[in-house]
């Protein structure tokens, strides 16, 4: 080639490639701001869709907390390919838009965790105050069962109340701790339910326990939220977009000279690009495809990174411990879990083959078979003890995974694990409580019943399995005279002796509740064997106790039953020792008794009754008395409650009190009560064609009977056979009955509303009710129990119990009977009070037939006092009669 062609070849190559350059560099890439915009503008728009979520997830209108999940894997994204995009600008934009990006990523970091414990805090509250209600009604359910005296149990039971509001509407958002309301509730709670009993202590030791993690899990939670709110993504987010418009604007200034370079080479090599045109576009193509490979390779490139990234910002934030192994089992790396768990520093680890890091703290734990199980079988999985640097031991749950390389061979081992060692404590402390009393740590019921029916199970042929039912005699003594500490370690000490006078591994001590234990004796093949260690107990109990600087003596009643001939099974030993029991209190105490047959007779006077019951209301002999309600205003008589009276034929009145507790058992109770409502409205219409037009009768409702699918039907009936209008009729029923369903309750009520009569609610106060509940009742009247009424005269807590019921009533819309007036200065008082009937013996004793007739002729224009009524009897001696209480 000559030197001229080659010349003219250099030049035209130089031409070529200057004008290649040129337009190369004229040209500006709209694409990638635009794209780059629309990054920035998609990631503001997911930030304020998170925050805006986070806030209806404060407030309880997220159901869950996946879009949160979703939309910090979205801003991720975002964050990615804003990154991605930044190899497509010049330097120094390409470097200013990374370190944007870096910034915004580290940013949304921060967010990610403030999330990540709002979702945590969040969770914690939630769940707190779901179960908060349940904490509360199993305090008032213990509180029944506790010896606090009435008021005080009332006063526990509205405390719980206002607890429970006070803690529902102070948990509203805001930086403010729950308000004074709540602890006032919560100290006058504890104040009234104070020495209630042990379980109750418990019971208010646990929903104190919420309501501290509440108060503690409300103020992260908001602390949480607005720092995940207030993190400033918005600057990092604008200096990306400004880093790619100041690229863009810089890269049409440099284009404009280009251009006019790419001109005046352009006219210069008009006729050399024609030559050369062929070759020019060859070449041409040659490098853009080579650009474009390029270009692939780097998108590739940093999608390796933002994948590298992530996954090392999972490792270094997950709470699993987290070991990556060697093929030979060197630690080649571990996360920061792993040292929070074990105890051991990274630097203390990696380059350690694994085995030098565990020590076996359980016999049973074999850490070279783990590794060698993983590389024959490619994973283990287990639970695993260990011990860390400081001696302690910990649980944790571990799977190890091989990885292998392209031809199959081990490359790596990963080990994941995760504490555990809280979690079996606490399982194995739920496991002891729910099995042992919590104030002795001996068996309770369920696990001495489990026993009982073990040892029945392993019983040889010629062995016998005796059930010893222990009760205190004087404890309740001890305990109230005392106090509850006193009887706490009397309980404790009982139980320890009952436990030396045996071999626990062979046989059972446990406390079945209160003063009561059981011995659960086995393998014994003489009765005398039992004998003998019965004595052993009554020795050991009768040396005297020293508690609490007392000198203290006391007894026990036991009742023993014997298998296989008192029982086939351990209800049936539990049933027998229970009625040889309430024989040895029988025989006053301090004594233990063997079941006989000859103890079923109790049993067989209740069959009997039930029997002549039957009986009875197929003859007919039962009858109504009717005590007059007096306006506490006027004076008028303007109501009767009808008293059911059982009148065997040749023999003497039964009392209500016997009989209608097995009328409710056996469901007598149903065709007895409905007997009640005819024979009350028949003989109500009766007065009211007399002139009573105004006179209602109150009708009283068992449990049984209200719960009846035929009660409206039975009403409906009886109101038109006797044709009695219903206004002249009330239902009264008890806080408990109304209470063990409300909500059925509420459709009964207003069923019954909805035909016109009345509804009251008798003995109130005595039992349980929910105001939230008793306001929804569709009722008419309170009847105030007589045992509030009975010292009202003398007992401060009785006559504020009772101005409680009136004001309640009175806030509720309701009137307010009183029972048991039986004195003037009864009368007096709660008229005076507000009350707007009263009844009871100062005014009349139930009165049958003709005398409650003659009655209301008498005191037709207003009750006064009759120096002939029965307001002169005792009451102690009318409740000896079953008059006083008498239920229909």
């Amino acid at each position: 080639m000559t030197p001229g062609r080659v010349a003219i070849q250099i030049v035209g190559a130089l031409l070529v490639g200057a004008l290649t350059v040129f337009f190369l560099q004229s040209r500006v890439d709209t694409a990638l701001p635009r794209e780059a915009a629309a990054e920035v503008q998609a990631f503001s728009q997911r930030d304020a869709t998170l925050n805006r979520d986070l806030v209806l997830a404060r407030y309880g209108y997220l159901a869950h907390v996946d879009p949160l999940v979703e939309h910090l894997r979205a801003l991720y994204a975002h964050a990615g390919r804003l990154d991605s995009l930044a190899d497509g600008l010049d330097t120094p934009w390409r470097d200013e838009a990374r370190a944007a990006v870096a910034d915004l990523r580290r940013e949304l970091a921060r967010k990610d965790d403030h999330i990540e414990a709002f979702k945590s805090a969040n969770a914690v509250l939630h769940a707190s105050l779901a179960y908060f209600p349940t904490a509360v009604e199993e305090i008032l359910a213990e509180l029944d069962t506790t010896r606090l005296t009435s008021p005080r149990r009332m006063a526990a039971e509205r405390a719980a109340g206002a607890l429970l509001r006070a803690v529902l509407d102070d948990t509203r958002p805001g930086p403010e701790p729950l308000s004074d309301a709540v602890a006032e509730a919560r100290r006058q709670l504890g104040t009234a339910a104070q020495g209630g009993s042990a379980l109750l202590d418990q019971t208010l030791a646990t929903a104190f326990a919420h309501l501290d993690m509440i108060t503690a899990q409300k103020a992260s939670l908001d602390s949480h939220l607005r720092a995940a709110t207030g993190v400033a993504i918005e600057a990092p987010a604008r200096r990306v977009d400004a880093s790619y418009a100041a690229a863009f604007a810089a890269a049409g200034e440099r284009a404009t000279l280009f251009r006019g370079l790419l001109f005046g080479t352009a006219v210069l090599l008009v006729l050399y690009v024609a030559a050369v045109l062929a070759r020019l576009r060859v070449k041409a193509a040659a490098l853009s495809r080579s650009n474009a490979d390029l270009r692939q390779e780097m998108a590739s490139r940093a999608a390796a990174e933002t994948q590298l990234a992530i996954t090392g910002k999972v490792f270094d934030s997950a709470v699993e411990g987290v070991i990556v192994a060697d093929a030979e089992g060197r630690i080649v790396s571990v996360n920061p879990a792993f040292t929070a768990i074990t105890g051991v520093l990274p630097g203390d680890a990696v380059g350690r083959h694994w085995g030098t890091l565990t020590r076996a703290s359980r016999a049973d734990q074999d850490f070279p078979g783990i590794w060698r199980t993983a590389r024959q079988e490619g994973r283990w999985q287990g639970e695993v003890w260990n011990t860390r640097p400081d001696g302690s031991e910990y649980a944790i749950m571990l799977t190890v995974t091989m990885i292998e390389d392209w031809d199959g061979r081990p490359r790596n081992y990963v080990a994941l694990f995760h504490d555990v060692t809280d979690a079996k404590a606490s399982a194995e402390e739920l496991h002891f409580r729910t099995y042992h009393d919590a104030l002795t740590g001996l068996p309770n019921r369920a696990m001495v019943k489990n026993r009982l029916a073990m040892a029945i199970g392993l019983r040889k042929p010629d062995e016998t399995v005796a059930l010893a039912l222990f009760d205190l005699d004087n404890f309740r003594t001890f305990n109230d005279g005392l106090g509850h500490a006193v009887g706490d370690a009397l309980i404790r000490e009982v139980g320890e002796r009952l436990s030396a006078v045996v071999d626990v591994e062979t046989h059972t001590v446990g406390r079945l509740g209160a003063d009561e234990f059981a011995l659960v004796l086995r393998g014994f093949t003489d009765v005398q064997q039992t004998v003998a260690v019965l004595r052993r107990a009554y020795q050991d109990l009768a040396r005297p106790l020293h508690l609490e600087g007392h000198e203290l003596y006391t007894s026990a009643s036991v009742g023993v039953a014997v298998h296989p001939t008192d029982g086939l099974d351990a209800e049936a030993l539990f049933k027998n020792a229970d009625v040889a029991l309430a024989r040895a209190k029988e025989a006053g105490g301090n004594t233990f008794q063997f079941y006989t047959q000859d103890m079923e007779a109790a049993v067989f006077r209740r069959l009997t009754l039930e029997a002549d019951l039957r009986r009875g209301l197929k003859r007919h002999e039962f009858a109504l008395a009717y005590q007059p309600k007096v306006c506490a205003r006027t004076g008028q008589v303007v109501g009767l409650e009808a008293l059911v009276r059982w009148l065997p034929a040749g023999r003497p009145m039964v009392s209500p009190a016997e009989f209608i507790p097995v009328a409710e058992q056996t469901g007598l109770i149903v065709p007895l009560g409905a007997w009640i409502l005819q024979e009350a409205t028949t003989f109500a219409e009766g007065l009211r064609r007399q002139g009573f037009a105004d006179l209602t009768v109150a009708v009283n409702l068992s449990a049984r009977q209200f719960r009846e699918r035929t009660l409206i039907d039975d009403v409906a009936a009886a109101l038109g056979r006797s044709g009695l209008p219903a206004a002249n009729l009330e239902l009264e029923i008890t806080e408990s009955m109304v209470m063990d369903d409300a909500e059925q309750s509420i459709a009964t009520l207003r069923r019954l509303k909805g035909m016109g009569l009345r509804v009251a609610v008798d003995d109130f106060g005595t039992g349980y009710s929910s105001l939230s509940y008793l306001k929804r009742f569709p009722l008419d009247a309170l009847k105030i129990d007589q045992g509030f009424v009975r010292d009202l005269t003398s007992e401060a807590d009785d006559r504020a119990i009772v101005a409680a019921i009136i004001s309640l009533a009175r806030s509720l819309g309701l009137k307010v009977v009183a029972e048991g007036v039986e004195t003037q200065a009864h009368f007096d008082y709660l008229r005076a009070g507000g009350c707007d009937q009263l009844q009871g013996y100062l005014l009349s004793r139930p009165l049958m037939g003709d005398d409650i007739t003659a009655f209301l002729h008498r005191h037709r224009e207003g009750w006064q006092p009759d120096p002939a009524s029965a307001a002169t009897t005792p009451w102690a001696a009318r409740a000896a009669t079953g008059e006083q209480g008498a239920l229909a």
